[in-house]
């Protein structure tokens, strides 16, 4: 009999459920060493969760990063980088995470393997003790094969949603299993049945917003109209509570998703409409053509629930079960043809399985035939034998983009510029600059850290036509001009027309340029610039400092004085004595009153200026601005962090030297605070240098 176990030894074969986990931990184990670096596979979006797990890490709740939510991501992996950096860490948590992040997205990895394990193991022991059926509980443990997810992108090890939805739905189908089966022997849901649905919905949901129809479930099997209403209501909380860290980007969240929902393309591009029917047809072509499994299976379920419908089977718990996972199915399916991407089914892909396991329980009492779960578990394993054998052939060789970031060690010293972004690169700092783009509040000081440890890293930004040293954009006459040699590296693009608007305007600075690497097989390109090098000889010495502790005020004129009286800035009523760094006052910048300490500074052309200042607040550092008089098109910014005071000070600063066709005899100052919070600034230094 189907549900019989008599005559066997139950302890032999919960040991042997034991095996099919321990060999996908294994086999995980094997990609995770095999991929060598996640920076040169996927750091879209591992490094992402890795920059705001940082976050949450240092305590700081208010990340950057909304776009999945995937804010149970942010927090699992922070929990994790805190212990590994209580245990490992020598420097504050950023510190130690900037300068090892792969060490702490391998620790994260070996976490969610073992997690894993345990996760398949237990629910289909839960799945063994409730139907007494090995078979059933086999096939059970082969969930995470259907998953494209993890048979495409490195089984179970990445820190990202995927990975999480799919142990959330193995537990949730053994756990809803179960209460199909409590139900239909006319037992009630408990109340804290009713907290379980409410709190795994929620976080699916959290998880990721294309888990959505997961709501519909438990609607299917609570009975009562006050019980619904409880689920709506709990899982509404769970979903505010677990959204905590993106309260303070509500506003840009909810824009977010409403684009996403309102527009034809990805990421909320494309056209302003819901569907565009031709590339709907097309991306639902290519889903169908992927996941044979998938959509065998989903013609399977349908045809049980024709069978269910004529049989009158609508009051049975399994029929209900398979009836919601169908509907469940059919929209992620919607969904990811309309917003193109195989991985967004992986939550129903890991529901398919299940399902069929309540098919097989539902039909049972007519077609009771113990070779039904053994025959499921043969499909299993044969449909999915190609993708399983797939992807472990790409590990048969090593990883060559790794292979590449070791052999262009050789350049680490030379300035480099990077035009990837969310493409896997034989560089970390790529991939690094690609994570701090998503980055939280409190995070800017953290750049002065990476300019740091990755000095001759720049990064090439395509849509902007920009390069910057991290965050500070630095045009490309200047880093040419500077630097004997620059290495520019492409990955899977037309490095002849970027290299163009790379060295657009930069003939006369540049000797000749070199291609002295190319790997076709993972289309890198690098490219040497020597250039026209001429060290700069010139010498400046300061003809003027200016001091101003803001201590020194003039009431009548509203201003403080500089420490020589010579110089007058604007900006008393700013005047503060909560913060400071030397004397009993500061100024505090707000986002209502955020320009201070204006002035105006006598310069010529040639002249190089240096200004400094210290600086106080929880978010962005405030900037030092230099703009021309009157016709304000010439400027100089900066929120360069230079050094690291105590008690959270910063030190901010910029240099800037007045060009030839400047033609003022005076350039204006002062300081800026962009931020959302409050900014201290105390103790300013600016030098006149003239050659």
């Amino acid at each position: 009999m189907l549900l019989d176990s008599k005559g066997t030894n139950k302890k032999a074969e919960e040991l042997i459920l034991l095996l099919i986990p321990l060999l996908l931990g294994i086999a995980a184990y094997v990609c995770l060493f095999a991929i060598g670096s996640y920076y040169s596979t996927y750091p879209d979006s591992v490094y992402i969760y890795l920059i705001n797990g940082t976050h949450i890490a240092n305590g700081d709740f208010e990340i950057g990063h909304y776009d999945n939510p995937g804010t149970t991501v942010h927090l699992l992996a922070g929990i994790i980088i805190y212990v590994a950096h209580a245990i490992l860490g020598t420097q504050t948590v950023f510190q130690d995470v900037l300068a090892n992040p792969e060490l702490y997205i391998k620790i994260c990895s070996g976490v969610l393997i073992v997690t894993g394990v345990l996760v398949i193991y237990f629910s289909s022991r839960s799945i063994y003790k409730t139907f007494t059926n090995l078979y059933l509980a086999l096939a059970f443990q082969l969930i995470p094969l259907c998953a494209y997810f993890c048979t495409h992108y490195f089984l179970l090890t990445r820190i990202v949603p995927e990975t999480l939805i799919l142990f959330v739905v193995i537990y949730y189908a053994a756990f809803v299993l179960k209460i199909c089966n409590k139900l239909n022997n006319n037992e009630k849901l408990s109340v804290g049945n009713i907290l379980t649905f409410s709190a795994i919905t929620g976080f699916l949901v959290v998880t990721k917003i294309t888990c959505l129809p997961f709501f519909i479930l438990p609607l299917f099997l609570i009975s009562s109209i006050k019980n619904k209403l409880i689920f709506i209501a709990e899982t509404l909380l769970f979903i505010l509570l677990l959204t905590f860290p993106i309260w303070h980007k509500l506003s840009d969240a909810v824009t977010w998703f409403t684009n996403l929902t309102t527009h034809t393309g990805n990421y909320g591009q494309g056209e302003e409409k819901i569907i565009n029917t031709s590339l709907f047809y097309d991306n639902l072509k290519k889903l169908l053509q992927r996941d044979l499994f998938y959509y065998t299976s989903l013609l399977v379920l349908l045809t049980i629930l024709i069978w269910g419908f004529a049989k009158k089977q609508w009051s049975n718990y399994y029929f209900k079960l398979v009836f919601a996972g169908v509907l469940i199915m059919l929209s992620q399916v919607i969904f990811a043809a309309k917003h193109f991407g195989y991985h967004y089914l992986i939550a129903s892909q890991s529901l398919t399985i299940p399902l069929l396991i309540a098919s097989i329980l539902l039909i049972k009492k007519e077609y009771e035939n113990k070779y039904i779960p053994i025959a499921l578990l043969a499909l299993v394993l044969i449909f999915q034998y190609e993708k399983f054998d797939e992807q472990f052939s790409i590990f048969s060789e090593p990883n060559a983009i790794y292979q590449t970031s070791l052999e262009v060690e050789k350049y680490k010293d030379t300035p480099k510029i990077i035009t990837t972004g969310y493409q896997g690169s034989c560089f970390v700092a790529s991939a690094l600059n690609f994570g701090a783009f998503y980055h939280g509040n409190y995070f800017f000081t953290n750049y002065y850290y990476l300019r740091t440890l990755y000095p001759t890293s720049y990064f090439y930004s395509i849509g902007e036509n920009k390069i910057r040293h991290w965050e500070i954009e630095i045009s490309n006459k200047e880093l040419i001009k500077n630097n004997p040699n620059i290495l520019v590296y492409f990955r899977e693009m037309d490095d002849v027309v970027l290299l163009k608007k790379i060295t657009e305007g930069c003939d006369s600075l540049i000797k000749k340029i070199t291609r002295v690497k190319e790997n076709k097989n993972t289309r890198e390109t690098f490219y040497l610039i020597e250039t026209i090098y001429r060290a700069n000889t010139a010498v400046y010495k300061t003809t003027k400092t200016v001091l101003c502790d803001f201590e020194h005020i003039n009431k009548t004129a509203n201003t403080f004085f500089s420490s020589d009286s010579a110089f007058q800035f604007k900006g008393l009523d700013k005047i503060t004595n909560v913060l400071y760094t030397s004397g009993n006052t500061s100024i505090k910048t707000t986002p209502e009153n955020s320009i201070a300490c204006e002035t105006s500074i006598p310069v010529k052309k040639g002249d190089r200026i240096k200004i400094s200042v210290n600086s106080f607040s929880q978010d962005m550092p405030g900037l030092l601005l230099l703009q021309e008089v009157d016709k304000r098109k010439f400027n100089f910014r900066s929120e360069y962090v230079t050094t690291i005071l105590e008690n959270g000070w910063r030190t901010i600063s910029l240099e800037a030297i007045i060009p030839e066709n400047y033609t003022s005899s005076k350039i204006e100052f002062n300081l800026y605070y962009y931020g959302t919070t409050e900014c201290y600034f105390d103790d300013l230094k600016i030098e006149i240098q003239s050659q």
